[in-house]
């Protein structure tokens, strides 16, 4: 439904539940600055739509059969662990703690089971970082150490951070992925 901006102030009860009704309104405005009034549940459909849309490019980089693309992305982290173990070989300068050996080890096998890679870097509490993002701005960490849990930080849209605990396996970081980006896994996963 179309309606004049003076129509929708006048009556904007009505207005409002039809849109929560379902019905799309929009609102025509001068010079084409035209807005829409949707309802929150179509809202909500509309943005994990796009939560799926950037789930899905993010599959184009990295698939469960390995595009030359993501392969380059699976040998960049590996490259990076490596010059993890380098640095702790050298003697790593830093205050703070050096990553042991058998951290990067776990890193390596896991990222082998990864769908879709990280960006990976090391903290000075002596973990490693396996960071994600999306199209929205959100920002999910996953911090290893040398236990069988890890801690999952979360931030939608640089907003406070969740914090969680997840088990540090691959295909427990791939439930997280997928959820980050707003997919169920058996729809992601399954073909």
């Amino acid at each position: 439904m179309v309606a004049k901006q003076m129509e929708v102030r006048a009556n904007i009860k009505e207005y409002f539940d039809r849109a929560y009704s379902g019905e799309t309104i929009i609102v025509s405005r001068k010079k084409s600055q035209n807005v829409v009034i949707i309802s929150e549940n179509e809202y909500n459909r509309l943005t994990q739509a796009v939560r799926v849309a950037a789930y899905a490019e993010a599959m184009k980089k990295t698939s469960e059969k390995r595009t030359a693309e993501s392969d380059d992305l699976l040998e960049y982290n590996k490259r990076i662990l490596s010059s993890m173990r380098s640095m702790k070989a050298q003697g790593d300068k830093n205050d703070g703690k050096a990553i042991s050996s058998s951290l990067i080890d776990k890193v390596d096998y896991i990222i082998e089971g990864l769908v879709i890679q990280p960006e990976i870097t090391s903290t000075s509490l002596g973990t490693i970082l396996l960071e994600y993002y999306n199209s929205r701005k959100d920002h999910m960490r996953i911090e290893i150490g040398e236990g069988e849990t890890g801690i999952v930080c979360t931030s939608v849209a640089d907003n406070e951070a969740d914090k969680e605990s997840v088990e540090i396996s691959a295909e427990a970081i791939n439930r997280k992925v997928a959820g980050f980006y707003g997919c169920k896994m058996s729809t992601v996963f399954m073909k």
